[in-house]
């Protein structure tokens, strides 16, 4: 990002969204799978210079990064940035077990009232109405709420199985 901001602005752009789950520079190597915090750190500072406006996207995980959103949320706003909270998802076969990693947004929202009020309000732009919450301190910038699509009853890597024929023998 920090090589195209200007271009892209420049182009007409007026807003990126940016993946980030974590502030902590190993535990980004845990999500990611890569060392390049600084790099998207430095992207996120230079689509802002650009004049971007820039949406932070973070995924809550369970065991990751929970305890660490409130300060994601806190760095965001404290840089001018709105941010989505987006419950994990099943992605189909990754190698991972995501249903383990599954937090339901409505705790993470009891953990920020635990520090802030929150107000509810629903927005409204191309994409339809979108819960949204606003921190009472930072009135201008929001957390926008994305549930996951319905959880599965059975974990997502179990498949139901059919019932199997009934061979009748030959006469």
């Amino acid at each position: 990002l920090s090589q195209y901001a200007d271009g892209l602005a420049r182009a007409g752009v007026r807003k990126v969204n940016v993946s980030l789950d974590t502030l902590d520079p190993a535990r980004f190597v845990d999500i990611t799978r890569r060392d390049q915090l600084g790099q998207v750190l430095d992207g996120i500072a230079a689509a802002k210079a650009a004049g971007l406006k820039v949406k932070i996207n973070t995924v809550a995980l369970k065991h990751q990064n929970m305890d660490e959103i409130p300060d994601i949320i806190t760095w965001a706003h404290g840089e001018g940035h709105d941010i989505s909270l987006i419950e994990v998802m099943p992605l189909g076969d990754t190698g991972e077990d995501r249903f383990y990693q599954y937090v339901p947004l409505g705790m993470i929202q009891q953990q920020l009232e635990q520090r802030w009020t929150l107000t509810q309000e629903t927005e409204r732009d191309q994409a339809g109405a979108r819960p949204t919450v606003r921190i009472e301190w930072r009135q201008k910038r929001s957390i926008r709420m994305i549930p996951a699509p319905a959880r599965p009853k059975t974990r997502p890597n179990q498949r139901p199985t059919a019932p199997k024929p009934k061979v009748k023998p030959r006469t």
